[in-house]
């Protein structure tokens, strides 16, 4: 690549494999960066070959069409799920998988948190067969508590509203508001930012100390 080829100290050979992040044509993702050359060091040309283990999410057609054309462009070999060529590598576990991984680490309490309902109750059942205790299936928004002595309990179960946790009870429980802004190269504030956390005058004032703080931080 270039990097390795202006970089020679650096670089022991000029074949190297990078695993990067982008396989579903994410904005600002190391290989979409790359395929349209604003990446700092990873930039792919010709006689490279960009490999997807993947198959692409539903929704991502498009944004993917798009990125793999920008490497063609920069004569990069494109191979990826389709046809007969089957790249697709699954980062989820299979039961033998996970049944290992508890067998191994021998947890006392497992909450499943990842997938849809029927695959938190399959995974719990896998948990329970190793002697772990399956808690709970969390829904989005509920609150939990895990402690040695009591084990898993729910504080309590917020419904969202329009992207914005209602309420300040989570503020209450967690003692912790984080807020987003966007600052340009000299640290300063470059956007206003807006922050709600419920509708009280406590939640309010828990927003501004911390834009306030994080404002003078940078």
């Amino acid at each position: 690549m270039d990097y390795a080829k202006a970089n020679p100290a650096v670089c022991v050979c000029f074949t190297q494999v990078v695993i990067c992040t982008g396989c579903q044509a994410e904005p600002g993702s190391a290989l979409q960066k790359a395929a349209i050359g604003t990446h700092l060091w990873f930039l792919p040309g010709a006689g490279d070959t960009v490999i997807f283990s993947s198959s692409p999410i539903p929704g991502t057609e498009n944004n993917l069409r798009r990125l793999k054309s920008d490497l063609k462009k920069r004569g990069v070999a494109v191979v990826d799920n389709s046809g007969t060529r089957l790249t697709h590598v699954t980062g989820h576990p299979h039961r033998d998988e996970l049944r290992e991984m508890y067998e191994l680490v021998r947890p006392r309490y497992v909450i499943p948190v990842h997938g849809e309902n029927s695959h938190q109750s399959a995974h719990a059942q896998v948990a329970e067969s190793c002697g772990a205790i399956a808690t709970a299936l969390p829904k989005n928004g509920e609150v939990y508590t895990v402690s040695a002595d009591t084990g898993v309990r729910r504080l309590l179960a917020l419904e969202p509203t329009c992207g914005v946790w209602s309420g300040t009870n989570l503020v209450r429980f967690t003692r912790c508001v984080v807020s987003s802004f966007i600052a340009d190269l000299d640290g300063h504030v470059a956007a206003r930012c807006k922050a709600v956390v419920g509708d009280s005058g406590r939640g309010r004032q828990c927003v501004r100390l911390v834009l306030t703080t994080c404002v003078a931080s940078a």
